[in-house]
């Protein structure tokens, strides 16, 4: 898993994981994040293999990625707000 926590004003891009075990990436406590250009990607059997957990965060943008889980493509938690999620290829999953 990628942890990304307390980001300001940051740019997460040109990233891959794959069968991660649980969430692939982890934007946590965060401000005016854009990540983009991603490849996350686990067997649609595997179990709780969130793609992207957003948690307490706010205005974060996720766009032009690939996720394919066996769980959520995306997960937004508590306590996040001003979320944007576009051009997302999503699936095998849940959706977002």
């Amino acid at each position: 898993s990628l942890k990304f926590n307390f980001l300001t004003n940051s740019t997460i891009r040109r990233i891959s994981s794959v069968d991660s075990k649980f969430f692939h990436m982890i934007i946590f406590g965060s401000e005016n994040v854009k990540a983009h250009d991603l490849r996350i990607s686990a067997p649609s059997d595997s179990p709780n293999t969130d793609g992207i957990h957003i948690g307490d965060s706010t205005g974060i943008a996720v766009s032009r990625s690939v996720i394919g889980t066996g769980d959520d493509c995306i997960s937004i938690g508590p306590g996040s707000n001003l979320i944007t999620i576009s051009n997302i290829i999503c699936g095998p999953g849940h959706g977002i």
